[in-house]
């Protein structure tokens, strides 16, 4: 990155992008879910990662950028038609939502996002893998799923879905509420 005595001031103003993008993602994909297999919808998602992803390159925040290419691919798979939009894809993108602003806040700190960098690619990975993850039994049961699958009962062939981080889960973002947990008030 070159070096030009604002770049603190480039961070500040990608924080508050990306804090206004996340919400917009975990606001379109609540929407998704309830309101089916809408092109622009799913178009506005993909173009709020993939200016996420830019501006985190650009401010040098290159793990942030990782992650949200990874998201970004996975929504071009919707955008695409290569897949449907589903809930496991919903629950993906909730998921790491919230891990990316966790992300966000490390890097602003100057910490590390290592936990929250896996909890994101798990998530994403679950989704393309049709794995749900984050949800209790409670909210598995109101939406029609019937009894959720205990760790280890797993169909053959299928991993267990990653357990969100009990960190994320506790950690409110500054609205007060993860996207996540926004989602579960909503149900």
């Amino acid at each position: 990155m070159t070096i030009t005595g604002h770049e603190e001031e480039f961070r500040r103003l990608f924080e508050q992008e990306a804090g206004t993008r996340l919400s917009q993602l975990a606001e379109r994909a609540m929407e998704l879910e309830s309101g089916g297999d809408d092109p622009g919808l799913v178009t506005e998602m993909f173009r709020d990662a993939h200016t996420l992803k830019g501006g985190a390159a650009v401010v040098g925040f290159a793990e942030v950028a990782a992650v949200v290419h990874e998201l970004e691919q996975l929504l071009e798979e919707l955008r695409s038609g290569a897949r449907e939009p589903d809930t496991a894809l919903v629950d993906g993108v909730l998921v790491t939502v919230d891990a990316v602003r966790e992300m966000v806040d490390c890097a602003m700190a100057g910490a590390d996002a290592g936990q929250a960098s896996a909890t994101a690619l798990d998530a994403i990975e679950a989704a393309r893998r049709g794995r749900r993850v984050g949800r209790t039994e409670d909210e598995a049961v109101r939406a029609g799923d019937g009894e959720p699958q205990a760790s280890g009962d797993e169909p053959e062939g299928r991993d267990p879905a990653p357990a969100p981080a009990d960190e994320a889960e506790r950690r409110d973002t500054r609205e007060g509420t993860s996207a996540f947990s926004k989602r579960r008030m909503v149900r």
